[in-house]
């Protein structure tokens, strides 16, 4: 009993601890209607953010757009509390990225924030809801419990229903990971006992699914009718309660978790049905981790359905689509180990072996990367996995091979394998000291090849300034003699003025290069300065004003000559498409930085980009730029042009 769903609920405990929103499909298409008819600028932000507010209910680049929207708009009205939410929207993308520490970062500086200038109201709860979710996804139980305590008491206070619900539940969670399933039970059920409508058990459908999560186990513990029961009819509550609220994550978490258990009591039909639900719920909503877990639940169904053949079908969907996205290591060993099981009990022991070749690499890199703690877990399981490779070799064989000679032959390989495993090992430990050798004599050769190529950036602008720069600088100066000589013909003036022209644009480019190859420039501050300085230098002679910021740090930021270089390229496109295609008659350059993330706008007030044809390459310039440095590029054409560039950037410790 429970053996199918296992990989399931591991996915499960992990994801419907203490959901911060509920999404609403039908609530969607109004919010964004909402926001393209709303002329008020005031309120067009607040229809923003309400809609990034439902960012459970699509794909995490849509919120990503809209909290760039919204977080220009609040700096433009100067909305302190429109910033924080703004933070708090990009901490939850960076979450569904995975981008855990970065999420924790974030969110923690939006809590200090909220601290200074925030009372309590449930938005203040929200940003707790979201730190106590990025704890538990790194397993420190620890700090989630400290955080939910006194959160619960100023709920309380505060008659907060809504937060003392899940601040209970979350409470409830962390003794279920901890295994004390009595407790968590204890905390769940001061949840339900305040879910007394109809619209609060709709809002807290997620409570019933922590509750069948604790029921499920108690039934692994002590298999009985009375917990089985418990779980389905807490299963059912989710759903009906999900429906009703339009939750689609709990929906879909709900319906998973249902198609497993009917699986379990062999209500097959039905099983099936609530787990396609589920995949298809988990696709609108863009979680793809969440999908691949999904695809094993379902694989695991026709494995217990007898449908080996459909289940491994099924698995190897999951597989793909775990390529497809990025693999991670724990998406992928449960792939591959869903995948090994099924290869197995087809009988089909080359392909079997071939997977649990696959799973022990990922250990195996696993094992490279992670801390000493994880390290000594990871090789248990790779002592474990190149035992069952042996096995798995010594199956293959006899079932090839029906004999008494080719059994004799198996065993000899056997002892072979074993004794090449010994003797491998002691080749692994030895090639581990030469490999540190290696790699330390590398890094004496990295800094000097290092030393020697900042020595030849520094010859090759000393060279460009002395050698070209000079010449450059006499040929304009004899142009522009030749120039205001008034008995010339004119047409000679007018060669001498476009020898004069293309001089200083060439000058201007050499004095970029020699700029992008100057180390002592390689700070946020120098690349704002050389914007500036250029933007009024193209600007000058033209009916357009131009503005820059000068962003004031009390330590320097760091960039590499190369993000400063495409940074400053794809402003210099800005501006000129700005110059010559938009009509407008103010330009500005905005440079802003913030948990990490560098963002410089080029806005304009002219007509907009009726064609991005009209850049030209200079846009696909731009993205490739943008791409080349790992950054993101968005244009927004409404009331005049604004140009997004954003990349990330680590300051350095101590900075």
């Amino acid at each position: 009993m429970y053996k199918a769903g296992r990989i399931f609920i591991t996915t499960i405990v992990f994801t419907v601890a203490c959901l911060i929103c509920n999404a609403q499909p039908t609530r969607i298409d109004s919010l964004k209607t909402n926001i393209y008819h709303t002329a008020n600028t005031a309120a067009k932000l607040k229809a923003v953010i309400a809609f990034c507010d439902e960012w459970d209910s699509y794909n995490p680049d849509t919120l990503y757009s809209y909290l760039l929207l919204a977080k220009k708009m609040a700096a433009e009205q100067k909305d302190d509390r429109a910033m924080l939410l703004t933070d708090y929207y990009k901490a939850v993308y960076l979450l569904q990225k995975n981008r855990v520490d970065t999420a924790l970062a974030v969110i923690n500086d939006v809590i200090s924030r909220a601290k200074k200038t925030m009372p309590y109201s449930y938005t203040y709860a929200k940003f707790w809801m979201l730190r106590g979710n990025i704890l538990q996804r790194t397993s420190h139980y620890d700090k989630v419990l400290k955080q939910d305590y006194e959160m619960l008491g100023q709920a309380e206070q505060n008659n907060d229903t809504i937060a003392i619900i899940r601040f209970n539940t979350g409470i409830g969670n962390v003794n279920t990971r901890l295994k004390k399933f009595d407790e968590a039970l204890k905390w769940h059920h001061k949840a339900t006992a305040l879910m007394q409508t109809d619209k609060l058990k709709a809002e807290c459908s997620f409570v019933y699914i922590n509750i069948a999560v604790v029921f499920y186990h108690l039934a692994t513990l002590n298999d009985n009718k009375q917990n089985e029961d418990s779980i389905e009819i807490n299963l059912q509550n989710a759903i009906q309660y999900a429906r009703q609220g339009n939750s689609l994550t709990n929906l879909a978490n709900g319906l998973s978790m249902y198609g497993n258990t009917l699986a379990e009591y062999k209500k097959l039909q039905p099983a099936e049905k609530a787990l396609t639900e589920a995949i298809e719920t988990r696709k609108r909503i863009g979680d793809v981790f969440y999908e691949i877990s999904d695809l094993i639940a379902l694989s695991s169904f026709y494995e217990n359905s007898n449908n080996n053949e459909k289940a491994i079908e099924t698995c190897l969907q999951a597989l793909k689509l775990a390529n497809d996205n990025g693999p991670d290591f724990s998406s992928m060993i449960s792939v591959y180990s869903s995948l090994g099981e099924l290869y197995e009990n087809a009988g089909d022991y080359k392909n079997y072996s071939k997977v649990l070749e696959k799973r022990m690499s990922i250990l195996d890199s696993v094992y490279k990367v992670n801390s000493a703690r994880a390290i000594s877990e990871l090789e248990e399981q790779y002592d474990v996995q190149k035992k069952e490779n042996t096995i798995i070799n010594q199956k293959y064989q006899l079932a090839n091979e029906r004999n008494y000679i080719y059994i004799i032959a198996g065993a000899f390989l056997l002892l072979f394998v074993i004794v090449a495993a010994v003797l491998r090992n002691r080749k692994i430990k030895q090639q581990l000291k030469i490999d540190q050798l290696i790699m330390e004599n590398e890094k004496v050769t990295m800094l000097a090849v290092e030393n020697a190529k900042e020595e030849e950036r520094m010859r090759i602008i000393a060279d460009l300034h002395d050698e070209v720069g000079g010449g450059l600088s006499t040929i304009r100066m004899v142009s522009d003699l030749i120039a205001e000589q008034k008995e010339q013909s004119l047409q000679l003036e007018q060669y001498a003025s476009k020898i004069s022209g293309i001089t200083k644009d060439v000058t201007q480019r050499m004095n970029m290069i020699v700029w992008a190859l100057n180390t002592e420039n390689d700070t946020l501050q120098n690349l704002s300065e050389y914007i500036r300085e250029y933007g009024y230098s193209f600007f000058e002679n033209s009916s357009i004003a131009f503005k820059s910021s000068l962003p004031n740090y009390a330590a320097p930021i760091q960039l590499s000559g190369l993000q400063r270089k495409d940074l400053f390229l794809c402003v210099k496109e800005a501006l000129n498409n700005a110059y010559k295609h938009s009509g407008a008659k103010n330009v500005q350059v905005v440079t802003s930085y913030a948990n990490n993330i560098l963002s410089i706008q080029i806005q304009d007030d002219g007509q907009g980009i009726i064609n991005e044809n009209s850049f030209g390459n200079g846009l696909k310039n731009m993205k490739k730029r943008m791409s080349e440095i790992k950054g993101a590029i968005a244009v927004e054409n409404k009331g005049g042009t604004t140009i997004s560039l954003d990349v990330y950037i680590k300051r350095n410790p101590g900075q």
